[in-house]
């Protein structure tokens, strides 16, 4: 069977079988513990601060942004950023998550938008882009720029880096009050963990919102927190990209498209036009990785 059947369009996560082997073992300890009561979430915090220390970006915000809360995956923080911010019109860029059009149909919020040049960010409204950035993996999108024009039209921006662990860094970025919430997720770290639903939000001071009230409380997913902190005991954050970056270069050569900074993707020319996404044929490759 050729390569192209197994590969895909959607954003799916390599099945690490260390990360396999650790999970089922921590497993079996949550068995063994009391979880009718909170499971101490600092050590969960501490371990999400030494591993994104690695990250050149980090030095940018660390000394801000010390509010830390739990969150049960990314999409967890969007929530909450848009019932904040349901006065405002939503901005998102051409590819972004899908989430994003997804609960726009929701009457409770006024409009989502895409950014461009007819139609540019103004006063009144709110913006989430990832980064990297969901549409080809990149992490040379001009975040300097964005959140300059934000902070001078008073626009609050959410920054999702779930595919944080997919590259080998992000270069540090202008740390401008308009960015309110920094939000990680393990869900793309490995196979299955997008099932578990562990995450991270950072902001510069607490807010009284459902996941700091959460938070705050102990009212917390002790599953996700508790393989968390496995997770980020044994592993750097960005090991998927470690242990597969020279393989997917490899593959994206025997296939003849171009690696994404992200490990699971590969961006195709025409000839791959069955993968196209809001203009860019980004396909996946964790299928294939997850052989090799």
């Amino acid at each position: 069977m050729s390569l192209s059947h197994n590969l895909g369009k959607n954003a799916l996560p390599i099945n690490i079988t260390e990360v396999n082997e650790l999970v089922s073992k921590s497993f079996i300890e949550l068995t063994k513990l009391n979880l009718s009561s909170s499971i101490n979430s600092q050590d969960y915090f501490d371990m999400w601060v030494k591993r994104l220390s690695k990250f050149s970006f980090f030095d940018s915000i660390k000394n801000e942004f010390t509010n830390y809360s739990f969150i049960n995956g990314a999409i967890n923080a969007f929530d909450s950023f848009y019932l904040r911010h349901s006065n405002k019109r939503l901005r998102v860029f051409k590819g972004d998550f899908l989430y994003h059009t997804i609960i726009s149909r929701l009457d409770s919020l006024i409009d989502i938008a895409e950014v461009n040049d007819e139609n540019p960010l103004i006063n009144g409204d709110c913006l989430i882009f990832s980064l990297p950035f969901s549409l080809d993996g990149s992490v040379n999108i001009d975040v300097d720029s964005i959140i300059e024009t934000c902070e001078n039209r008073n626009i609050p921006v959410l920054i999702d880096m779930a595919y944080l662990p997919l590259v080998s860094d992000i270069r540090k970025f202008k740390n401008y009050s308009c960015i309110e919430d920094i939000v990680f997720s393990l869900s793309k770290f490995a196979s299955g963990l997008e099932r578990v639903r562990i995450g991270l939000r950072l902001r510069r001071n607490f807010i009284d919102d459902p996941i700091g009230a959460a938070n705050q409380i102990g009212m917390l997913n002790n599953i996700g927190v508790y393989i968390g902190t496995k997770i980020l005991e044994k592993f750097e954050l960005n090991r998927p990209f470690n242990l597969y970056r020279n393989k997917q270069i490899i593959l994206c050569e025997d296939l003849n498209i171009k690696p994404s900074d992200c490990v699971i993707f590969g961006i195709g020319g025409e000839e791959y036009n069955e993968f196209e996404r809001a203009g860019v044929n980004r396909i996946c490759l964790s299928a294939i990785l997850s052989t090799l």
